[in-house]
């Protein structure tokens, strides 16, 4: 999954930018009717002869800002950021307009957020548009501009090419979905977080046990009983460390119109995410009663619980049941969009983010509710991972560290809200970060149905990146995976390494850190934890310790 920080001005240009709605209808129309008289045509100009593909589009481009900004050519750094030309909304639409209409293509503002720089804008044209580049700047093509109509006309010195422009020109326009394709690739904008997390009562105490460098891995607190009955002498419940989510058992049912006997007999992981969601919504700008005419749609990662075990047959199936778990807050506040509860183990967090982001895409939803969630309140699943030899034999993570030796498993309730960007822009959301690009794949069959497959994972990060048109050499940090296990951390590593050759032999520009030797692996919760703590890293502008 691929994240981008927001955009913001940092200064503005040397003279006010242009901005439309000032305007009467009259005057934009004359406005827009100027731009098209003088709108430039195809073919290489003078200077441009001997130049590269790459060198004529950036020079394009560079003049297009120039003059939509009114900033002297020279003071456009090529891998400065758009934003600090000091581009908003309306300049970036009409930056996009120009550029579809100077090379008849599709071209969105959300392009801008993905590609934010002269140079990797041009290599997105190039790349994506490769064809009508070549056609636009081939070397057969004379500009010549006729005054007595005042306006510009292209001489083709083959006829050959003029069809085969025509015929690319028509199947563009007459592609089925065209309309609608830049939606299915738009950047989904991360207007909400919150959560709960080992030692962590919000995410921003989450970020000070980063930022800090802090092991907050402990054994399980006594009020939690079942992990201390039948306690040996050897300390068997002393040895079981994970990492502990606080207030667990800190509820108000009549705020969501729960009796107290119900909410005794819920799993804590209802409770939990009833809350949270409702932290996460506040944070995205949202209150009470402010759901009206909206669809908004639950996507919860989550692997089994075992709360069962202690309430046994009093909980009741709405009490302790996976989908009613995703269920319960959309039916609190009669949420009618889809509402969905995902168990791909690990992962589950994560495919719940990009199963979140397609139904975004798919206008399946205005908004989406994703969360992650996982509690350990009995000692069952943590005894079965010991047995299976998953675990670290000193309650510690080793990331990437020669001593690894296990994970560690720990609790979490982590929750996003995610909107289309530009519908997050024209609501006025706050806006964390961007969602670029995601994908899902499987391993297929490895050594064994739990080990994991670097060349499917290889695959899957390609895959991604061609998709949507990333180059691995623009990254610059990772929130890897990393548990802490001799056999997945190397297959992560290999599998990034292999996916990254293929585009740049450069070392050492790609930060790499993981969550888990803080606040250990939080199972179905652990991507979207990763995916909070990558944000926060955004936000402060500083790579935890």
């Amino acid at each position: 999954m691929v994240i981008k920080s927001h955009m913001n001005s940092k200064h503005t240009t040397e003279e006010p930018l242009t901005d439309y709605r000032l305007f009467s209808q009259e005057e934009t129309k004359v406005r827009e009717e100027k731009q098209q008289a003088q709108k430039p045509v195809k073919g290489r100009k003078p200077e441009m002869k001997g130049w590269t593909l790459k060198e004529c589009v950036l020079w394009e481009i560079r003049d297009l800002v120039s003059k939509i900004l009114r900033i002297q050519r020279e003071k456009l750094e090529a891998d400065e950021n758009l934003a600090d030309f000091g581009f908003d909304s309306v300049s970036l639409s009409e930056f996009a307009n120009a550029l579809s209409n100077r090379y008849d293509i599709d071209i969105t503002p959300d392009v801008f957020f993905a590609y934010p720089t002269l140079d990797r804008l041009s290599g997105y044209l190039l790349k994506r548009y490769s064809d009508e580049m070549k056609i636009f700047y081939q070397e057969g093509v004379e500009v010549i501009h006729t005054a007595e109509e005042g306006a510009s006309a292209i001489v083709n010195k083959s006829l050959e090419n003029r069809n085969i422009e025509n015929r690319r020109r028509n199947t563009r326009r007459n592609r089925p979905g065209r309309k609608t394709s830049n939606m299915r690739e738009e950047p989904i904008g991360i207007i909400g977080m919150s959560g709960r997390f080992p030692d962590a009562w919000n995410v921003e105490e989450l970020w000070s046990i980063l930022f800090e460098g802090k092991d907050v891995i402990r054994e399980a607190p006594h009020e939690r009983a079942e992990w201390w009955e039948g306690d040996t002498h050897d300390g068997k419940a002393a040895n079981r460390k994970f990492g502990v989510v606080p207030g667990v058992d800190e509820f108000d049912p009549f705020f969501f119109e729960l009796s107290p006997r119900e909410a005794e007999m819920m799993d804590p992981r209802q409770r939990l995410l009833l809350q949270e969601t409702w932290s996460a919504l506040e944070d995205a700008g949202y209150g009470s009663g402010s759901f009206e005419g909206e669809k908004i749609g639950m996507f919860v990662g989550i692997e089994e619980g075992d709360y069962r075990l202690l309430v046994g047959s009093e909980g009741g199936i709405t009490s302790n049941h996976n989908a009613i778990l995703a269920a319960r807050l959309s039916y609190f506040l009669n949420l009618d969009g889809p509402n969905v509860a995902i168990n791909t183990a690990c992962s589950s967090g994560l495919v719940a983010v990009h199963q979140a982001c397609q139904s975004l895409r798919n206008g399946e939803c205005d908004t989406a509710i994703v969360a992650g969630t996982n509690l350990l309140t009995t000692p069952e699943g943590y005894d079965s991972m010991d047995k299976a030899g998953m675990l670290s034999s000193d309650g510690k993570c080793y990331a990437f560290d020669k001593r690894a030796n296990g994970m560690v498993p720990a609790e979490a309730v982590a929750v996003i809200v995610l909107k289309r960007l530009s519908k997050a822009e024209e609501d006025r959301n706050p806006i964390y970060a961007t969602i670029v690009a995601s994908g899902i794949n499987y391993d297929g069959k490895t050594n064994g149905i739990t080990a994991p497959s670097g060349r499917s994972q290889s695959n899957l990060i390609k895959e991604v990146y061609e998709r949507f048109y990333i180059n691995p050499r623009d990254m610059e940090y990772i929130v890897t995976h990393g548990t802490g296990t001799k056999l997945g951390d190397p297959i992560e590593i290999n599998a990034l390494a292999e996916a990254f050759k293929d585009y740049t032999e450069e070392r050492s520009y790609c930060a790499l850190t993981s969550t888990k030797p803080n606040i250990g692996h939080t199972l179905a919760a652990s991507g979207i934890v990763s995916l909070i703590s990558l944000v926060m890293s955004l936000k402060k502008e500083t790579i935890p310790a």
